[in-house]
């Protein structure tokens, strides 16, 4: 499919690991306005207002259904030439251990003395995992629904049932809201947008093409 712009996207090793075993088809990045070239007092009012039209749709930076994101994930480097500047051999995935011995070209290893490269370096001749996007849309953080928590890829986390009348823990009910809200908190929380603050968020439904 010639002509199809391609984006990249960063996962953390456990939803690699989620979409390679085909457990996650879908994920969800929170909306700046301030980042999207446009006015950003009028992208909160479309916001506030509900208005999630074509008019906001048309500005997600990830593209829209049928735009391809590859994916960027944390690698370990294996054998490389005298030149450290420029990496010839092969890459192990930090998320499962798996090599690529095939990679396309000359690709520039940003920390020669470090094996690890983390996920934002990546450039896209490593990048082993290429998604098609197949849905966007807008939606509070917290409006998540139990099965598109489980399209996330995330384990479930049990909650505790209380019984209204005694107050007897009558057991734990698995919520795969509640391991969402745990993933997005160790993800994005320190960077200011905590699962409490019910940000805006960009919902991308995906496949997997390679």
């Amino acid at each position: 499919m010639s002509g199809v712009k391609e984006r990249p996207i960063i996962f953390s090793g456990p939803m690699v690991q989620a979409i390679l075993t085909g457990r996650k088809d879908q994920t969800r990045r929170v909306v700046k306005p301030e980042n999207l070239n446009h006015n950003a007092g009028c992208i909160r009012k479309w916001l506030d207002a509900g208005e999630l039209g074509e008019h906001l749709l048309r500005l997600c930076p990830y593209g829209k259904p049928g735009s391809r994101l590859w994916v960027k994930e944390a690698i370990r480097r294996g054998d490389w030439e005298a030149r450290p500047d420029f990496y010839h051999g092969g890459i192990q995935y930090a998320a499962d251990g798996e090599w690529m011995w095939d990679v396309e070209g000359p690709c520039q290893w940003v920390w020669p003395k470090r094996k690890m490269l983390p996920a934002m370096f990546m450039n896209r001749g490593m990048s082993r995992i290429t998604l098609e996007l197949t849905a966007v849309r807008v939606e509070r953080v917290q409006d998540i629904s139990e099965a598109d928590a489980e399209a996330e890829g995330v384990e479930p986390i049990g909650v505790p049932v209380i019984d209204g009348g005694t107050g007897e823990h009558l057991g734990d009910q698995p919520s795969y809201r509640y391991g969402f809200s745990a993933l997005w908190d160790s993800l994005n929380a320190r960077r200011g947008y905590p699962f409490s603050s019910n940000a805006w968020v960009w919902v991308l439904g995906f496949r997997r093409l390679t």
